[in-house]
């Protein structure tokens, strides 16, 4: 029997990680909507988690899906789509993305609902 997943849909264009600028400190800051879009995921997230009641544990390992239906013709990469989407999920979904061990991206067209559906389900050793 497999464990059960996190599953939600986050509502609107992905909005993809690219390179933030860099600052003399050496610190390096997102673009403006970038964390817009990552404070929209971390919300539909968070709500998921609490209507499953999904708790997480820095010793877990998970296993991501995520299906991005962008509005438009447009190039996004989807490793930039996937760096968004997952640090978004940081704190919420699981402690850190680093316990991410497996990662399924996919991309499509949808004009009329543009969206990310997210899977998220925990790698049982056994």
């Amino acid at each position: 029997m497999s464990a059960p997943a996190l599953s939600f849909v986050i509502p609107r264009d992905v909005v993809p990680s690219q390179m933030g600028a860099m600052l003399s400190n050496g610190r390096v800051v997102k673009p403006t909507r970038v964390r817009d879009y990552q404070h929209h995921a971390r919300d539909y997230a968070q709500l998921a988690v609490n209507r499953a009641q999904w708790t997480a544990t820095p010793e877990e390992s998970f296993a991501v899906t995520l299906r991005v239906f962008v509005g438009n013709l447009r190039t996004i990469d989807v490793d930039n789509c996937s760096k968004s989407i997952l640090d978004a999920l940081k704190r919420v979904a699981f402690p850190d993305d680093r316990q991410v061990v497996e990662l399924h991206v996919y991309k499509a067209i949808d004009r009329e609902r543009p969206r990310v559906e997210v899977e998220v389900r925990r790698i049982v050793d056994g």
